[in-house]
């Protein structure tokens, strides 16, 4: 996956079993993590409000830099569904007013789909209902609503969250 800098258009990140950097679109490239991780990269996001925090995931781990990637954060700890019961996170996204609140999605048949962290991703509320117990591919946030609307790609359709409301 690759994300694009909210600030500056010719910034891209890139993951592959680490996070590279551009600054001259693709140009050149520049190693900013040490992570090796042994599943290659399948979600990132940075955060539209802070260009220097981004957040990463394989099937296993869950990362965080608040630094543009001059050190990295293991959060897979406090994750809410630990890779070890056969969950893996499939998508994040990051709020695009406040950088420590995002949201992921899960894979999987059950009814642990969507979870939302105030807290740059240390706790984790379960915000599933009325998603059907069906994967959980993507999500994403209108940033142009000024109440809080979510949208969940699934195995079966397209999902919205108003505010507090339950996804329809």
């Amino acid at each position: 996956p690759y994300v694009i800098d909210p600030t500056n258009s010719q910034t891209l990140y890139l993951g592959y079993s680490d996070v590279w950097k551009t600054t001259n679109r693709g140009d050149s490239w520049t190693k900013i993590s040490s992570l090796s991780l042994s599943n290659k990269i399948r979600s990132m996001a940075i955060a539209p409000s802070n260009n220097k925090t981004l957040y990463i995931t394989d099937f296993n781990t869950f990362y965080r830099t608040t630094n543009g990637g001059i050190s990295w954060t293991n959060l897979t700890t406090y994750l809410p569904l630990q890779p070890a019961e056969n969950y893996s996170v499939t998508s994040i996204t990051v709020d695009a007013f406040n950088s420590q609140k995002l949201w992921i999605t899960y894979s999987g048949y059950n009814s642990y789909k969507v979870y939302e962290s105030t807290n740059g991703g240390q706790n984790w509320t379960n915000i599933s209902a009325g998603l059907p117990s069906v994967p959980a591919n993507t999500i994403v946030q209108n940033k142009m609503s000024v109440t809080q609307h979510l949208y969940v790609g699934t195995d079966v359709g397209v999902y919205v969250k108003k505010g507090t409301e339950n996804w329809t």
